[in-house]
């Protein structure tokens, strides 16, 4: 048996690496192990940690104890470029500590995008320095939010593996939380002539609606890397907006009819030219698409 003492790692184009890995990264890489020394080689450093992983799994431990690894050949790249994991800590809460585990597991098994579906109707935990009250108000408790340090560490940790971040702020429905903490952000649903005292999606026809969003996502734009955000826009549910007399007004002025798909539309094209100023791309849930909007 030949002995593995040398693992030599070269990378190619390593002043054209970016700081964080994006939907184009190069993650190709090859790896010769044949002792007494290993050659891994990538384009970039993306490459080269996939090819240490690979390196790792190669190696076992025998039934005397000694630590083996096989000779191998290997040339690998990705069949997909995006290959994600979400978790939903708005249903339910999640510490820091199991999110960095299983950014640990992902990049065990080569999964390069957490999908973070971070808010919902159930709670608010983002720490908005904007707006602190939607955490304050819209999170289960104090305890369960993710503060800006909280953020900037899974970031961290999440490229050191070379694991995108992508954030996931749904709406226009998905989003009684956020009207615990922004007044007016909501559409009041009515019974009758009266208000019936709850709300349903994100208000479309106030122009305060689309200035709190600028703003919001501008701070999330800053907060999060990634060159995509995530906007939802699915299961809305039209009959809050149908029993609003300021709504079905509006809709009138604007030849909307009662095709409430148009004024879900009218919203949506409104947040995506906000997210379009700050420089990121736009993903929505295939429900957008099928409905038109």
């Amino acid at each position: 048996a030949v002995e593995l003492k040398q693992l030599l790692i070269s990378v190619v184009l390593e002043s054209e690496c970016d700081l964080y890995p994006n939907i184009t990264s190069d993650e190709s890489y090859t790896l010769a192990v044949a002792g007494p020394v290993a050659f891994l080689k990538a384009n970039r450093v993306w490459g080269v940690l996939r090819g240490l992983e690979t390196f790792s799994q190669l190696i076992y431990q025998d039934s005397y104890g000694t630590f083996t690894i096989n000779e191998a050949n290997i040339i690998d790249s990705p069949r997909f470029p995006h290959r994600g994991i979400l978790i939903d800590t708005a249903r339910h809460f999640l510490p820091i500590k199991s999110i960095l585990k299983t950014l640990d597991a992902m990049a065990f098994n080569k999964f390069n995008v957490l999908h973070w579906h971070i808010v919902d109707d159930q709670s608010f935990p983002y720490q908005s320095v904007a707006f602190p009250e939607l955490s304050n108000k819209g999170s289960y408790s104090l305890s369960h939010v993710y503060t800006p340090n909280d953020v900037r560490a899974v970031i961290e940790y999440a490229r050191l593996r070379g694991i995108r971040v992508l954030p996931e702020f749904d709406s226009p429905g998905h989003t009684q939380s956020w009207g615990k903490g922004q007044k007016n952000l909501l559409t009041p649903c009515y019974n009758g002539p009266e208000q019936s005292g709850t709300f349903g999606p994100i208000n479309p026809i106030l122009n305060s609606t689309y200035c709190f969003l600028a703003q919001f996502f501008k701070e999330v734009g800053t907060v999060f890397p990634d060159h995509f955000v995530h906007l939802g826009g699915d299961e809305v549910d039209f009959t809050c907006w149908e029993s609003n007399p300021e709504v079905l007004d509006f809709m009138k002025r604007k030849g909307f009819g009662r095709d409430f798909q148009r004024l879900e539309s009218f919203y949506i094209q409104k947040l995506l030219y906000i997210v379009s100023t700050i420089n990121k791309g736009a993903i929505v849930w295939q429900e957008v698409f099928d409905d038109h909007v």
